[in-house]
């Protein structure tokens, strides 16, 4: 296990290989110094509404995947090695691992190096879904385990909703945002 990575998350994490993720052909995490930005929070778009089903999330997550390794990324370059987000997160408050703390995202653009500065973590609602308690519960535990990580791999202090055209992350993880339901806990001088 790396130095930088905390022994057990506080949360229910699913690991790649259980949520039957297919290998990546990963790239190097070049430019990759999220302690210098932070978290953006993303959502599904408005044709997803959150899985009634726990079940049915794992089954989510292997679609995203399948969607961001065919169609083109963001950047109008080709499709992707592997799925966008660094984490997911499900209404159940359970955390799925997508590219993980060491590999850098592809789903923040066009905030200015947002794919160098900052994690991804996209939670599995549509942007018309309220966030459940066990989500921002489990958001807040993946924001924690982030901030706490060491060195360069340690995520910064600002938490930011995703702005795009489809709304994402929606009225509800935005107000979390705002109110304060959803936290990216500060670093001290000692850990920066």
């Amino acid at each position: 296990m790396p130095l930088y990575e905390p022994e057990a998350p506080p949360f229910e994490l699913v690991k790649r290989e259980s949520w039957g993720a297919v290998p990546a052909d990963p790239h190097p995490p070049t430019s990759w110094l999220p302690m210098n930005g932070g978290v953006v929070i993303h959502c599904l778009d408005k044709g997803h509404v959150a899985a009634d089903a726990h079940s049915n999330c794992f089954e989510r997550v292997r679609l995203l995947q399948k969607a961001d390794m065919t169609a083109p990324g963001v950047e109008r370059l080709p499709a992707e090695p592997d799925i966008s987000h660094s984490y997911l997160v499900c209404a159940h408050g359970v955390v799925f691992e997508g590219r993980g703390a060491l590999v850098r995202p592809f789903a923040n653009e066009p905030i200015p190096g947002g794919n160098m500065r900052y994690y991804s973590v996209c939670a599995l609602i549509g942007i018309q879904d309220a966030p459940s308690h066990a989500l921002i519960g489990a958001v807040n535990g993946l924001n924690t385990y982030l901030a706490g990580l060491e060195g360069h791999f340690a995520a910064g202090a600002e938490l930011r909703p995703w702005n795009s055209a489809s709304g994402s992350p929606g009225a509800g993880l935005r107000q979390a945002i705002e109110s304060g339901s959803l936290v990216l806990p500060q670093r001290t001088e000692e850990e920066k």
